[in-house]
């Protein structure tokens, strides 16, 4: 067990929250006994678009226990196939709607409780590339290409907007 329950060979997402760009992977190996290995290329090239741009904001997603425990699992469909069933599970929470915000605010209890769902979902204010709307609006992007069926519809976006349909 690496914490919370995570061990290797359990199926994770990765998103960019600039840009909405996502990846399924899995745990193959780790640091030390208490913590995980580092990022593939490829996965970094997935969301980044380049190996050498390992430095964006990203919200990473795990499923601990999802896995076997075999770390030699790699394949990208079978990978996409298990993050995919685990997202669509979301979808059926009453409160759903709310991990997308928790997420676009850093996965930060204190930030959701004082800016809350409303802050978020307000058509008052465009949302700009790096501000917790935009980043919502990537992240539930992401989610919902992996099956995550959202309630709300998206918000009315600039064309000149880095946010992805």
């Amino acid at each position: 067990m690496l914490g919370h329950g995570v061990r290797k060979g359990d199926f994770g997402l990765v998103i960019a929250n600039t840009t909405g760009r996502s990846a399924g992977f899995f745990f193959a190996d780790t640091g030390s006994t208490n913590k995980l290995g580092e990022c593939s290329g490829h996965l970094v090239t997935t969301v980044a678009g380049s190996p050498l741009q390992n430095d964006a904001m990203v919200t990473f997603m795990v499923f601990p226990g999802s896995g076997s425990g075999d770390s030699r699992q790699g394949q990208e469909a079978f990978v996409d196939a298990c993050v995919k069933s685990h997202i669509s599970k979301l979808s059926d929470v009453p409160n759903a709607e709310e991990l997308i915000t928790f997420l676009s605010l850093g996965a930060n209890p204190d930030a959701f409780n004082k800016a809350g769902y409303g802050s978020i979902k307000s058509k008052d204010v465009l949302p700009t590339q790096g501000t917790p709307a935009a980043t919502y609006e990537n992240v539930r992007y992401a989610l919902k290409q992996r099956g995550f069926h959202s309630a709300r519809k998206p918000l009315d976006i600039n064309a000149t907007s880095s946010v992805l349909p």
